[in-house]
């Protein structure tokens, strides 16, 4: 499985309480992750970072690698996804210099119909049914990754406000950490759009499967066999891209915290 090794080094980046070094560290990497990170030694990206390759050897194992090959292995798995995900990106809105608005335009409408349909499909029992289960179970775990996950970290701050306590991890590994800590008194709820979280991480699937939790899937993806494997199922109204997905899934979040807050603000 791919350690979402890019959003780490975001994180470092992005604080305030890191050290200097490290954030250097950070920063270089991100800068060449695209560019040829496979080709750099250590000896390199010390020189490079005004530091020594014994510092680089203490970052790398604090995010929890082994050493330096075993980082720059996931720094390339990392370059490869990240090319997939624009790649994607520059697909679902083919820009040609001529009539770049009227695509807008198409994707917009294609959008808009996909949340018509959503809506006019949408039970809004079966959210509620969920918002019940969320505020009725104690240990409340979130689990996906990439988009899927910035929603999710959306709706667990909403639930915070309302002192509502659910966990989630940003980083696969503590994904994992997160899975294991799962008994059959816990409530997990996976969103994934088209169903890769399940085929991607496994792993975590099945640690939830043995812990003998309740496993809730949001997902628009229809023909997901591993979705039987789930307690409860939402599909979000009918497949068509994963643009169109993304879209759905955040109209859902918003939903189901205004749902949340109709009935339990009080």
């Amino acid at each position: 499985m791919v350690q979402d090794i890019r959003k780490q080094l975001q994180i470092i980046v992005n604080s305030e309480s890191e050290d200097i070094t490290y954030i250097t560290i950070c920063r270089v990497i991100l800068e060449n992750i695209q560019k040829g990170i496979e080709d750099i030694t250590i000896l390199e990206l010390a020189e490079i970072c005004y530091t020594s390759p014994s510092t680089i050897s203490r970052f790398v194992k604090k995010l929890g690698y082994s050493n330096f090959n075993e980082f720059k292995m996931k720094c390339i798995e990392r370059k490869n996804l990240g090319t997939e995900i624009l790649s994607d990106n520059v697909k679902n809105i083919s820009f040609n210099s001529k009539n770049d608005k009227d695509v807008l335009i198409d994707l917009v409408d294609s959008i808009n119909i996909s949340l018509r349909e959503f809506v006019e499909k949408l039970d809004l029992n079966e959210i509620d049914r969920l918002v019940n289960m969320i505020h009725n179970y104690e240990d409340i775990y979130f689990f996906g990754f990439h988009l899927s996950g910035y929603f999710m970290q959306h709706l667990q701050y909403n639930l915070f406000n309302l002192g509502k306590y659910v966990n989630f991890a940003s980083q696969e590994r503590s994904q994992e950490r997160l899975a294991n800590q799962t008994n059959e008194n816990s409530l997990s709820i996976i969103f994934s759009v088209d169903g890769n979280f399940i085929r991607q991480k496994s792993q975590i699937f099945y640690s939830l499967k043995e812990n003998r939790g309740k496993i809730v899937l949001v997902t628009q993806n229809p023909a997901l066999k591993m979705a039987s494997q789930c307690d409860y199922v939402i599909y979000l109204g009918n497949y068509k891209s994963a643009t169109e997905g993304r879209y759905k899934l955040h109209l859902f979040t918003e939903i189901l915290i205004n749902r949340y807050y109709q009935k339990y603000s009080k």
